[in-house]
């Protein structure tokens, strides 16, 4: 039935019609991640996926259903947002941090709480295959950067090479944030594969999934190995937890194999590309503190968090840490006024830009909206009415957030729209764990 006047609907027109929006939605999800795909307006950088965010939620409005936003979710957004217009009234530079405050609100609407409904609307199956389909379409490409920098081919996204080796980035600013933006996607594979209790097809499915690590792994950023890292302890940790006893038998019986493969994923990069390996994920052990990446964030990590001791209750507004820093080491009375300056000092680290920007109202508003996403989470566990599978999809879903905020803190930028809609996708299925269990098993 058509939702509009309930006039029937034939069914070529409807699956026109469902084929057009899943299409839209798709490129929505794939544009989300196309960082470089911009257009520069004075010191801000709109993105060409933001075209497309608009188009999408044009189309949600038409189809005239009934919007809502969970109140804890609406006193969080509140909470955010107070601290961000409270931090661009008094901070450094107001112009710039009130900019931020109207990106915040679009990033927000277009990318948290437009996917939040549309997940709330729509076939769970449908909505995941679209989703991870966009992650796999963008990986294959970023991988195809690299196999052509082999014959001498370089794609002009590609902007880090390695000798003559390109790093695989897709369409994002560099290798590393497109690490971050494929770790919900492995992650949530690799967490899929630990719990899953059918044992057949053991072979094809660890060769699967083998090669889906490698699509991460093809990035050869060092958050690799605190990515990695954090997942093998968060479901180690979770073993000891009595929400997730149905599954301790069988995160320990697989563990071990789960390392097996992250170990062979990164084994074979070492192999094939010895010397990228080298400077890029293993840069650390190589050369230690002294090499530029590490040095320049760790820089940058101190003075955002001096920023934070001096303004320690509302920070100097999202934006305004470049023009502290500048203010604080300028013997001039000098201003910042293009984005190549603006980007030179902004913070390397996302929790102390919090910490610099917001101050600690900011970070106690942020630590509210993690608050309740673990209380959907523990909702879900705590009801004896939702099936195993779908507790088993919660925890895959929950995880895999985490680890995307782990790895976050070796990036900075709050507005990146892939982390915010990763973050809707996770609470949106809590949402409907919570209100029909028997519709929730989703396959992949």
């Amino acid at each position: 039935m058509d939702a509009c006047n309930n006039i029937p609907v034939p069914l070529e027109r409807r699956s026109l019609k469902n084929f057009c929006f899943f299409s839209l939605l798709f490129i929505y999800f794939l544009f989300s991640s196309c960082e470089q795909l911009y257009v520069l307006v004075g010191i801000f950088k709109p993105k060409i996926g933001h075209l497309v965010a608009l188009f999408l939620f044009g189309w949600m409005l038409l189809e005239r259903k009934a919007w809502s936003l969970p109140r804890p979710i609406l006193n969080a957004f509140i909470l955010i947002l107070g601290s961000m217009l409270l931090s661009a009234m008094f901070g450094t530079a107001p112009g710039r941090s009130l900019g931020y405050v109207a990106v915040f609100l679009f990033n927000f609407i277009f990318y948290f709480f437009l996917p939040l409904q549309i997940l709330k609307m729509i076939e769970l199956d449908r909505f995941f295959s679209t989703y991870w389909k966009s992650f796999v379409v963008m990986a294959l490409y970023a991988t195809g950067q690299v196999l052509l920098s082999l014959f001498g081919i370089y794609d002009s996204f590609a902007l880090q090479r390695v000798g003559f080796i390109a790093r695989g980035q897709a369409f994002l600013y560099e290798p590393s944030y497109y690490a971050l933006y494929m770790i919900p996607y492995v992650m949530f594979l690799n967490g899929e594969r630990l719990l899953q209790n059918k044992g057949r097809g053991a072979f094809p499915q660890r060769l699967k999934l083998f090669c889906q690590n490698m699509l991460l792994v093809i990035s050869t950023s060092t958050g690799l190995l605190v990515s990695y890292a954090t997942f093998f302890a968060i479901y180690a940790l979770g073993t000891l937890s009595q929400r997730l006893g149905f599954v301790r038998l069988l995160i320990l019986r697989k563990m071990q194999k789960a390392l097996f493969i992250f170990l062979l994923s990164m084994g074979v990069m070492t192999f094939l590309f010895y010397e990228m390996a080298l400077y890029s994920i293993f840069k650390f052990f190589y050369f230690g503190w002294s090499h530029i990446s590490f040095a320049a964030r760790w820089e940058g990590i101190v003075q955002s968090f001096k920023i934070f001791l001096a303004h320690p209750l509302l920070g100097v507004g999202i934006g305004g840490v470049g023009p502290a820093l500048l203010e604080k080491e300028s013997v001039y009375d000098s201003k910042i006024e293009t984005l190549p300056e603006f980007e030179a000092f902004d913070p390397t680290n996302c929790f102390t830009e919090i910490l610099a920007s917001l101050g600690m109202i900011g970070f106690l508003a942020f630590g509210y909206l993690g608050m309740i996403f673990f209380k959907a989470y523990n909702r879900v566990m705590k009801n004896k009415t939702i099936s195993f599978s779908a507790k088993k999809m919660a925890t895959t879903l929950f995880f895999s957030l985490i680890i995307m905020g782990v790895a976050l803190q070796m990036n900075q930028g709050l507005f990146r729209p892939y982390v915010w809609i990763h973050a809707a996708v996770v609470y949106g299925y809590l949402q409907r764990a919570g209100l029909r269990s028997s519709t929730l098993l989703v396959s992949y």
